[in-house]
């Protein structure tokens, strides 16, 4: 029995459509059909993504993997009159379903549960017929009002005339759609029609596709020069982006770091600017509108304390290890991308979150990975067989192994530290990542690890590690801990370790206060500085050599790195 009572009717499909009036359901005409294909976003209102979407679950499911939204709406808009009544009568269920459940959401003030690690449209479902009556009931009648309001009908933004003047008001184009979309003429044709025609006999209780069909129709039939007038505004409305993109019209987002005295010049600049691109188009309203500003961002900021630098170096903290606890989500789920999950277990887990829960406000990928790893293989493998695909096991960190030391680190600058193991913020996390590196080659000598999914090995270590004792446990802690120190040394700015990327960062820290101190003089363009590439080689070798020495400072003070770490060719250094 389905979730909605066959009793509650909505109005906002086409009624000839659902009535057997099929004169403006079927997309016979290729050149209608061309125009359409292209432009979902443009040509469809909620109703329409209702149903497509009905459609599109319906057909994932059936092959058991996500297809290409693309093809399956070309596929769609083919489709017979009556498949189609299908696919909007689940639709109709779809939206009624999730404005009861948006209802029952905002009287549930009480809930404690942390976003995305429960569905309240699931448990929505699980209601009784009698319980969910009530919100379905309300969200039906929601709807309605919602239609009657004409809460779909096109908008324009109201001008305000005291924006004008604004020189922190942005300028914002009214059919942004233009730039994505292949067809322009015809979209701006619509946009510029569809506010009066929807009015007519013809359109009423048609859904914005269905217009859209319609208006297709009469775009085809208009002669050559009445298209021309779109064609050439669709040309205007690019030069005036063009236009709007080479000047200052606006400075809101400027405003940081600059003094009062700074501000009213920029100001005074903006403003003849802006005139300036008034006077070249007096139209620019037809298509264009000003959009209110936000509070100044340097007004936000001076609001805020200012932060001492804190250090990079983390401080060992005290940890109770017999206190801690496995914690409920895997570290497989939370990092799961760390840990070589194969394409054939990602759509593994595709696949059971379109059965368990698909909904847009219902589990995330973290807690639908949980739920999959708590399942059995059994039942694991039957996800496997509906996807078609075989997982098989990654020869884990064998991408990492390395013949380079940190001798070699010291002796070429075209060398790079790259971590053995996963390295992760979490002081937990971190113990886990190094027990599971130790411990791989151990675990691949006990199972056939070519036929055991990686994320099911990684899962297995994990297990053993919260059954050591807390004293076993406290040297993996400190090991990770040890990692994650090492890690924020290495990726630190100030260690400049890298020639590099110490040269780029006092580049970009010049080109930074050149840019500022530019704002406020005429047109004169100071020369940037060069490249690494383009630097000389007496240049080159004075970073190059305060890389090395720096090299040799971090060794002196982390001189287990090798156990943590390995070096790779810089191919950054060695290109150049």
């Amino acid at each position: 029995m389905s979730d909605i009572d066959s009793s509650f009717e909505i109005v906002s499909y086409p009624e000839n459509f659902l009535s057997g009036d099929t004169s403006m359901s079927e997309i016979e005409d290729n050149d209608v059909f061309a125009l359409l294909k292209g432009s979902r976003s443009f040509v469809t209102d909620e109703v329409d993504v209702a149903a497509f979407e009905a459609y599109f679950e319906s057909e994932s499911l059936k092959v058991g993997f996500e297809l290409i939204e693309s093809e399956i709406w070309e596929e769609w808009l083919e489709l017979p009159v009556k498949e189609r009544e299908a696919s909007y009568e689940k639709g109709k269920e779809r939206r009624i379903l999730a404005k009861a459940v948006e209802i029952c959401k905002s009287e549930m003030r009480d809930r404690t549960d942390e976003v995305g690690t429960y569905c309240l449209t699931c448990e929505f479902k699980k209601l009784c017929e009698f319980e969910k009556r009530p919100y379905l009931e309300r969200a039906k009648d929601a709807l309605k009002s919602a239609e009657k309001k004409g809460e779909s009908d096109l908008k324009y933004e109201v001008e305000d005339p005291k924006l004008v003047d604004d020189m922190t008001a942005s300028l914002n184009n009214r059919f942004p759609l233009m730039n994505t979309e292949s067809n322009g003429s015809f979209y701006l044709y619509c946009e510029k029609t569809l506010p009066l025609s929807r009015y007519e006999p013809e359109f009423s209780g048609k859904t914005k596709l269905y217009q859209s069909v319609i208006l297709a129709k009469r775009w085809l039939k208009l002669s050559a020069a009445e298209k021309q007038v779109y064609y050439d505004a669709v040309e205007r409305i690019k030069l005036i982006e063009d236009d709007v993109s080479s000047r200052r019209i606006s400075f809101s987002d400027t405003l940081d770091a600059l003094s009062f005295e700074k501000t009213n010049k920029l100001c005074e600049t903006t403003k003849q600017d802006r005139q300036q691109f008034m006077n070249n188009f007096p139209d620019y309203l037809e298509y264009f509108y000003w959009n209110k500003p936000s509070m100044p961002k340097k007004a936000a900021q001076q609001q805020l304390p200012v932060s001492p630098r804190t250090p990079t170096l983390t401080k060992c903290v005290p940890i109770d290890y017999c206190a801690i606890t496995a914690p409920k989500i895997s570290i497989v789920a939370k990092h799961r991308s760390k840990f070589h999950v194969s394409n054939a277990d990602v759509y593994a887990v595709a696949c059971f979150k379109r059965e368990y829960c698909n909904h847009k406000d219902g589990l995330n990928d973290t807690t639908i990975w949980q739920r999959f790893i708590g399942l059995t293989r059994i039942e694991q493998e039957v996800y496997y067989k509906k996807t078609h695909r075989i997982t098989r096991t990654h020869k884990r960190y064998a991408g990492y192994k390395t013949t380079y030391g940190s001798k070699l680190w010291l002796n070429k600058v075209e060398t790079k530290p790259w971590p053995l193991l996963d390295i992760f913020g979490d002081a937990v996390d971190n113990a886990v990542a190094v027990f599971i590196h130790k411990m791989w080659q151990t675990l691949a000598k006990e199972f056939r690890m070519e036929d055991l999914p990686c994320f099911k090995a990684t899962r297995i270590l994990e297990r053993r590690f919260w059954k050591l004792s807390p004293l076993e446990r406290e040297g993996y802690f400190e090991m990770g801990q040890r990692a994650r120190e090492m890690k924020n040394e290495l990726d630190s700015e100030h260690r400049k370790l890298n020639p590099v990327a110490a040269y780029d960062a006092k580049r970009n820290r010049s080109r930074r206060q050149e840019t500022e101190a530019l704002k406020f003089e005429s047109n004169v363009q100071k020369p940037m500085k060069p490249m690494w590439s383009e630097l000389g080689l007496k240049k080159k070798a004075f970073y190059i050599e305060q890389a090395m020495n720096a090299r040799k400072a971090f060794v002196e003070e982390f001189p287990d790195v090798d156990q943590y770490f390995g070096f790779l060719l810089n191919e950054v250094i060695i290109n150049v």
